[in-house]
């Protein structure tokens, strides 16, 4: 029964003129009581969810920002006759090339792809997975980048290998002397295959970023 309905009811009863207004004057005040409490709840509500937002994008600007800064070195050893991979320096953002491109063709070889213990300790994408506010699609996105108990490798013992370091100019990297060999890969080969499989991982994030973006129609940032 809703307060029209009960209202009719209590007129065919005639009660007197006094307590027929203290009764429609209480029911009017619990309805509106009732209607600010509704209110007040989806004002929190949505008000919450807005300020996660702003914080998510607030911090996905940032995660941009770190990636539009950082450029990947990436040398070859044992295929300077045959494939020369000398002096690659590539922006994140440039991994959008396609495996066709003929100035990154000679990167897509099925060969080892080791990485140096300075990149896997020092990338700019180490933490971010964790951060609360980086969009969880996103997030799971940078995981794979991660490598997981990593194994020395000594180059020496492979004929042809492709090498990923951290950009030799960047003056805020700390070169640490590592004896024997200053490279790593991973066992579980989940980022460290070759370089086509490294290679998808970037544009994985790169679209992911992307994508959420459009979501919210931030779709034309500039990221290069």
């Amino acid at each position: 029964m809703d307060c029209s309905e009960l209202i009719n009811v209590i007129k065919e009863l005639k009660p007197s003129k006094d307590w027929w207004d203290y009764l429609v004057s209480a029911i009017t005040a619990i309805t509106g009581i009732l209607t600010l409490l509704v209110a007040l709840r989806l004002f929190n509500k949505f008000s919450f969810k807005r300020n996660v937002l702003e914080k998510q994008l607030e911090t996905l600007f940032r995660f941009v920002n770190v990636l539009q800064n950082w450029t990947i070195s990436i040398e070859g050893k044992g295929l300077e006759e045959e494939f020369p991979i000398i002096g690659f320096r590539i922006r994140f953002f440039d991994f959008k090339f396609k495996k066709t491109d003929p100035n990154y063709r000679i990167l897509f070889i099925p060969e080892k792809l080791l990485f140096t213990y300075d990149w896997e300790e020092q990338n700019p994408l180490k933490g971010w997975e964790n951060n609360p506010f980086l969009p969880k699609s996103i997030a799971e996105k940078v995981k794979p980048f991660n490598i997981s108990f990593p194994y020395p490798a000594y180059k020496e013992r492979f004929e042809k290998v492709i090498l990923i370091d951290l950009d030799p100019f960047d003056g805020t990297v700390k070169r640490e002397e590592r004896g024997r060999t200053n490279y790593i890969h991973n066992p579980s080969d989940i980022c460290c295959k070759d370089f086509e499989s490294f290679h998808k991982l970037c544009n994985d994030l790169i679209d992911e970023i992307e994508s959420w973006l459009r979501k919210y129609n931030a779709g034309d940032i500039n990221l290069r």
